[in-house]
């Protein structure tokens, strides 16, 4: 968001890169580095999320809540300099990004993550179709997607590598949040209600595939579906979400005026 990474990518999962006016669905890889004073390098497992075992996460004032318990915390203000370590646990500060460790983690974290040493934190996103990096700067913006669904003109499900393949996901209807690309570059947004039977019974995978191409797409994704579905336009919900009402959802894509 504004160019700062506030979760890792899934390698090879779809994603919208938004950047200035233009709009792009591609798949992203991304990789954090975490290097010490004193030259050592160590990768950063993920951001803003829990940890597992010997995993090492950053977390950013984003975040919103205190980093996990059970580990070591490095406080890491805006030079890249460590102002502290904590047992973890802690509030992320306005200001300051956490590098949370556990197990193997944790004993980098005191032995390279001094209080008044530097520890920079490198981040690369790349692009897998083109193999080229993103430049992270304010403009560039970017939300995953659950499956791709157009690629070139054609159907082209990405169910595996999202991590949706499931007969219910792929063949069972559901509501869709969809957005696509046009060969001109403009954008689609569309919502398909469901799961009201006797009203909307949705769309799988392929029917919102054959939707978006119909409506123009050359490049189609999934961003969501179900109950997050929702679509609003001059702060009117214009469609049916399946739960009655909006659910509450950690990601919304805006259309803004210049």
């Amino acid at each position: 968001m504004g160019g700062k990474l506030l979760s890792e990518a899934v390698p090879g999962r779809s994603a919208v890169v938004l950047k200035g006016r233009t709009a792009k669905i591609t798949e992203l890889k991304s990789t954090v580095t975490a290097i010490s004073q004193d030259g050592e390098r160590v990768e950063v497992n993920g951001i803003n999320r829990a940890t597992t075992t010997d995993e090492l996460v950053l977390y950013t004032e984003e975040y919103g809540a205190k980093t996990p318990t059970g580990g070591v915390d490095a406080v890491i203000d805006a030079t890249n300099k460590v102002v502290g370590l904590r047992a973890s646990g802690g509030a992320v500060t306005a200001g300051m990004r956490v590098l949370h460790g556990n197990g193997v983690a944790a004993d980098w974290l005191n032995e390279h993550a001094w209080q008044d040493w530097k520890v920079q934190i490198d981040t690369k996103l790349v692009d897998l179709r083109t193999k080229r990096a993103l430049q992270l700067t304010p403009e560039l913006n970017v939300v995953a997607g659950g499956v791709g669904l157009v690629r070139n003109g054609k159907v082209k499900i990405t169910a595996k590598l999202d991590g949706h393949d499931s007969i219910n996901m792929i063949l069972r209807r559901h509501p869709r949040t969809l957005l696509g690309t046009t060969r001109n570059g403009s954008l689609i947004l569309a919502t398909i209600d469901g799961r009201q039977p006797g009203v909307t019974v949705g769309a799988n995978f392929v029917e919102a595939a054959q939707f978006m191409r119909w409506l123009g797409a050359t490049q189609a994704i999934n961003l969501d579906g179900g109950g997050s579905t929702a679509m609003v336009v001059g702060n009117k919900v214009v469609n049916r979400p399946s739960d009655g009402a909006e659910r509450a959802v950690g990601d919304a894509l805006l259309v803004l005026p210049q």
